[in-house]
């Protein structure tokens, strides 16, 4: 297995929600390796395009801006 270097954070992320943290992943490095497990790797913009994803089906489900989730 490869390692992949982390880039540098640009703001802590204490201070982002993880939806924040990767649409800002994705607009810095949007073909950077968002994650690695066994062989599939997921860029930062496929990673955003997961979130929009997952956030749609959990509108579905009546969860909305300002509710809290368990991930």
């Amino acid at each position: 297995m490869t390692s992949v270097p982390l880039p540098p954070a640009s703001l802590p992320l204490t201070e982002l929600t993880v939806g924040a943290a990767i649409d800002a992943a994705a607009e810095r490095w949007p073909g950077g390796c968002g994650w690695v497990f066994e062989d599939q790797r997921v860029t930062f913009d496929e990673m955003r395009s997961l979130t929009a994803r997952a956030a749609g089906g959990l509108s579905a489900y009546g969860i909305g801006k300002g509710d809290v989730i368990a991930l």
